[in-house]
Order: C-alpha cells, then sequence, then structure tokens
C-alpha cells in the first residue's frame, strides 16, 4: 500500500510506472521500490493519481474544510449535530476523552484569497456564526491544531488499471455532509482485495483482470452516491434544506428510511424511490 498523508512523514514521493515505487522518508534518500500491484490509499489529494494522471475535474460542489478537536464543550452527550446555513456547515462530533471534534465546511468562494488570519481563527469565526455551535463551544478550549484540505472532494478516471487498484478517498470523494468516508474506504478495501488476491495469485494484474473492481465498485456504491449528490444539493439551498428538515421532522417514515441509507445499514435504492421521494416531499 502506497501512503502519503499530510499528517506522516511523506512516504511516497513518485510512482514512475505501474509497478515502480519510489519511496522517500523525510530526508532519507529516496529508495526504489518494485510491486507487482500498488494499492493507492493515500487519500484525497494522491501521490499515486498523481504521479498516474488519473485526476479528473471537480465542478461541485468546490468547497474548503476545517476541522479540530475542542474541550470543555456543552451538551451533546450520545449524539452529534449538523448545522447548515448559507455560509456552509458544521458538524460537531463527541469523542472519547471528553473531545469534540468541530468541522467547518464552506464554499472555496467565501474563503477569500490573501486571508491573513490563522486557521484557527478562521475556523472559530465560522462556528461563531452558528448559534448552536456557539453555544456548545462557550468557554470550550482547542486543544489540537485546525487541519484543512480545499477542494474537500476529488474524483479520478478510474479506480483501476494495469497494476494498481484505487481505495478510500483516493478512489474519489464527494462530500463529508452524509458522512460516507469510512463505510466506503473499508467496504471498498473488501471489494478490492476480493479482485487482487486471485489475480496475484494467477500472476495477471492487467488492466483487464483488475476492471472487474471497477465494476463492483459501481454495483455497491452508485445508488448511494446518488442520494449523497441529492442531499448536497438540499444543503446548498437554505429554503430547501428547512423545507425537507421540516418534513423529516414530521415524517417517521422517511426519516427512518434516510437514516438508514446515510448509516449505511439500509438500501440506498429505497431512498431514491418515487414513491419515497412523495412521501418526503410532498406538501
Amino acid at each position: 500500500t502506497a501512503r502519503d498523508e499530510p499528517d506522516r512523514p511523506r512516504r511516497l514521493a513518485r510512482a514512475q510506472h505501474r509497478e515502480h515505487v519510489r519511496q522517500r522518508e523525510r530526508r532519507q534518500l529516496a529508495r526504489d521500490e518494485q510491486a507487482r500491484l500498488v494499492v493507492g490509499a493515500d487519500g484525497v489529494h494522491s501521490a499515486v493519481v498523481r504521479s498516474l494522471g488519473l485526476a479528473a475535474p471537480l465542478r461541485w460542489p468546490q468547497n474548503l474544510g476545517l476541522v479540530a478537536h475542542y474541550r470543555g464543550y456543552r451538551g451533546l452527550h450520545d449524539w452529534g449535530e449538523m448545522h447548515v446555513s448559507r455560509h456552509g456547515y458544521v458538524g460537531l462530533a463527541p469523542l472519547s476523552g471528553g473531545l469534540l471534534n468541530v468541522g467547518a465546511v464552506l464554499p472555496l468562494t467565501r474563503a477569500k484569497d490573501g486571508d491573513a488570519r490563522s486557521s484557527g481563527a478562521r475556523l472559530h469565526e465560522i462556528a461563531m456564526r452558528f448559534p448552536g455551535v456557539a453555544a456548545a463551544l462557550e468557554g470550550a478550549e482547542r486543544v489540537s491544531k485546525v487541519r484543512g484540505v480545499g477542494p474537500i472532494g476529488a474524483r479520478v478516471r478510474r479506480a483501476s488499471g494495469a497494476g494498481y487498484l484505487l481505495v478510500g478517498d483516493v478512489a474519489g470523494f464527494f462530500d463529508p455532509f452524509t458522512g460516507e468516508g469510512v463505510y466506503k474506504a473499508l467496504r471498498g478495501a473488501e471489494l478490492a482485495a476480493g479482485v487482487a488476491i486471485p489475480a496475484l495469485q494467477r500472476g495477471d494484474v492487467s488492466a483487464k483482470t483488475l476492471s472487474e473492481y471497477g465494476r463492483l465498485r459501481r454495483r455497491e456504491f452508485l445508488a448511494k452516491d446518488a442520494v449523497c449528490r441529492l442531499v448536497q444539493a438540499f444543503v446548498g439551498l437554505p429554503p430547501a434544506m428547512n423545507y425537507v428538515v421540516t418534513r423529516l421532522a414530521r415524517r417517521e417514515g422517511p426519516r427512518v428510511t434516510l437514516t438508514g441509507v446515510l448509516g449505511d445499514y439500509a438500501d440506498p435504492r429505497s431512498a431514491l424511490s418515487p414513491l419515497y421521494l412523495w412521501q418526503l416531499l410532498r406538501p
């Protein structure tokens, strides 16, 4: 597995071709590694994707994400919250050890070029725009660095090819509002293993053989991706979001269905049926 994460030593400098990886540990000399199969799992801004020229244009949504941990917050004992406005959205998620994960997402167009504020000041300013977030963070202390990424999303031309597979966010990531990242990474890894192991055993890691992975990904994730895009469309239109949230609060059936779909324990196709959409959106 080739990894290149911003909070760890940079490990993958360049994948020169499908079976040749150049590895570098901080200031150490580069070391070449030979592998029959490279599995790229190095995140949204992947060195593997860059080296193979697989990045595809991301037209929507163009968002900036900031995240940090706080201690001394109020409320939110056993649940998380999402706060949405025309400015973007903020997610609050309690962690172990009395920590609160605070993640803010806003359009890149609102993140002005040349803004001299620190990332901590920017995150605080965004969070305080939301009354519910401000109440939760009153008196709280930020106890971690602020980490950011922009744009959050990423697209790739294909998730497999001769000598490589892409797993997790590196294979494409839409937006964190619906929280699909962890499940998609774990399930994608299972699919990749199911293709990679027999391919290695046969000694055939050709593009044709590994293309089965892409087919399995489409079958597994296509409907959920459509739901995520539909949700993101409502998130970007506050009046529409208010309309949907009001009806979800009043209608248990649609609410339970959507919860199951977004939690990855219900068939996502159930949230795309005309009957479900009518039950949810009718006046």
